[in-house]
């Protein structure tokens, strides 16, 4: 069974759609895994298909991605796949839900098909899918939808909302999206295509929550840029700056003004390394190859003309940046009158993770530079005044937010409602409930199959939850190991029981208690009993729980080994 995944007793069956209908099975209640489907009668298109990073209790999980059971159901209605933009937590689960509908036409800009085909080749599947690349204002025809691509702005170059033209109605996905007039790369939001559709009237807003609890207006990455020159400008040493390997836009900032400054950069950290290759070949990062070193070419540098962009800024374990703030890194040591940047954005979660990191790094000497100190990031997600004028251009009869954790659903809900929106015309979705459009108005539909599904290293097969159950008692208590050798024919303990602990110690006398309790398991057990070595294994691991219980009040997981002789 697969943690999380709700069971219906039937998935809905495509003749029971009347208009349209519309189903999130993923990115409601949480920040990830984005996946909406839309659907008529006969057709259906995806916005969208994207992964989460998993918690800390979901050990040895690498990813985690939506339960697509429903399209699997609906897969001769599939008409295409449209990207909003290239995140993973848009774009991440695509190679899962290549396998289920091989052939599945892909539609998305430049950068995001760039991002894609690199992802699918990493697991062979380029040849599997349709890429088709488009731009903002392209429209796309499939069946009984038409498809509009507007341009809008976000942390990452080449995003889009998307005006979804249905037998019912028009209906906006904006995506993520931020309102940014001075944008780095002079793409500024189309507000006049989403005020051309408020005009012409449309059925439903579904729009991003991400920043509804940030009042004001968010800001713009032109004041990251002379925030993070300042900044770079003061250090008298070598500059390492964190940030979000995707986020094209803040790489083209730092070559910039390491351009300017004098400073040679270097690209560290195997993410970071391909985004700025594949940003420089579609051309969306513009430098000059004298201006960049190898990583492997810095230690003989002098370290005022050097400016390294690396990954890390969450702390992970194995990440660039913490192998430089443990001094594990090969090639960067940091050292007084360095300093060390992170341009982005804490992920709700990894707090504790962040902040260990910040510490070890000033504990090296270096002065370190975070958004609490000073604006050396920009969000990509519109603000409360950004999510009323969105609302006000498009004019909805019915508003779903979207894209957020149930607080921000409920603020946004509420924003809502004080802009204009009736009470009865705002719906508040969670993950596998539909909501149907069609000549009555708008009706929530009974729950579909929907849920998470936990992949583990490269493979394409899911996680069980007794796995992970194994897991979380590994690493919370532990894990004796009983080695016991038997006759094989007449069943006499021929040597041990030996007990080894993994995880934890226990003292002397108790290892000899326990291995007493199971040597007089052994010596009672049934005669029956003998020979049936499996059976033995299960009461040995009965006996040596109930003992460990008892005398050191743990129940860590007990593995028998018994040697036939």
């Amino acid at each position: 069974m697969r943690q999380d995944k709700k069971k219906v007793s039937k998935i809905t069956s495509s003749e029971n759609v009347k208009g349209v209908k519309v189903t999130p099975l993923g990115g409601l209640g949480e920040i990830g895994l984005n996946l909406t489907c839309y659907e008529t009668r006969h057709n259906m298109i995806i916005v969208d298909c994207g992964l989460m990073f998993p918690e800390d209790t979901q050990l040895g999980v690498d990813i985690v991605i939506p339960d697509m059971s429903y399209l699997v159901a609906n897969i001769t209605k599939v008409q295409g796949l449209f990207i909003t933009h290239g995140h993973e937590d848009h774009i991440g689960a695509i190679p899962f839900l290549v396998r289920h509908i091989p052939g599945l036409k892909i539609f998305g800009t430049k950068l995001v098909i760039g991002f894609i085909t690199h992802r699918l080749k990493e697991r062979n599947l380029e040849n599997a899918v349709e890429l088709i690349c488009v731009a903002p204002g392209d429209c796309v025809s499939v069946n009984e939808f038409d498809v509009e691509f507007i341009g809008v702005n976000h942390s990452i170059a080449d995003a889009c909302a998307l005006a979804i033209s249905t037998p019912s109605g028009v209906i906006i996905h904006t995506g993520d999206f931020k309102i940014d007039h001075t944008p780095v790369d002079h793409q500024v939001i189309d507000l006049a295509s989403f005020a051309r559709y408020g005009d012409n009237g449309v059925l439903a807003l579904f729009s991003d929550s991400t920043n509804v609890e940030s009042a004001g207006c968010s800001p713009t990455e032109r004041g990251v840029e002379a925030a993070l020159d300042d900044e770079i400008s003061k250090c008298k040493g070598k500059v390492v700056t964190s940030t979000f390997s995707s986020n094209i836009h803040r790489i083209q900032t730092l070559l910039n003004i390491a351009k300017r400054q004098g400073r040679k950069v270097a690209f560290d950290g195997r993410s970071i390394v391909n985004n700025a290759l594949l940003g420089r070949e579609l051309g969306y990062l513009t430098y000059n190859d004298e201006d960049v070193v190898s990583i492997r070419d810095v230690k003989g540098m002098a370290p005022q003309k050097l400016l390294i962009i690396t990954t890390g800024s969450q702390g992970e374990p194995y990440a660039a940046l913490t192998r430089i703030a443990t001094d594990n890194h090969a090639n960067i040591k940091i050292k007084q009158g360095d300093t060390v940047i992170f341009s982005s954005k804490t992920i709700p979660g990894n707090e504790r993770s962040v902040s260990k990191l910040i510490n070890q790094i000033f504990m090296r000497g270096a002065r370190v530079v975070y958004d609490k100190m000073r604006m050396v990031h920009a969000s990509g997600h519109a603000y409360q005044e950004e999510l009323k004028t969105m609302i006000n251009l498009v004019r909805p009869h019915y508003f779903i937010p979207i894209h957020g954790e149930y607080r921000h659903l409920h603020h946004h809900a509420e924003l809502a409602k004080a802009v204009g929106i009736a009470e009865n015309n705002v719906f508040i979705l969670r993950n596998g409930l539909p909501l149907q459009f069609d000549q009555t108005g708008a009706k929530l539909l009974p729950e579909v199959q929907n849920g998470r599904v936990f992949i583990d290293g490269r493979g394409m097969e899911d996680v069980e939850e007794p796995l992970l159950m194994d897991r979380r008692s590994l690493a919370s208590d532990g894990v004796v190991v009983v080695h016991v050798a038997i006759g094989q024919q007449d069943g006499a303990i021929l040597d041990g029981p030996h007990i080894i602990t993994c995880g934890f110690e226990i003292a002397a006398h108790i290892r000899t208690q326990l291995e007493k309790d199971v040597l007089t398991f052994l010596q009672e057990a049934p005669t029956e009993m003998k020979g049936q070595w499996n059976l033995i294994k299960l009461e040995v691991r009965k006996t040596l729980r109930q003992s460990l219980k008892k005398r050191i009040d743990r129940k860590p997981m007990v593995l028998p080994v018994i040697v036939e002789i």
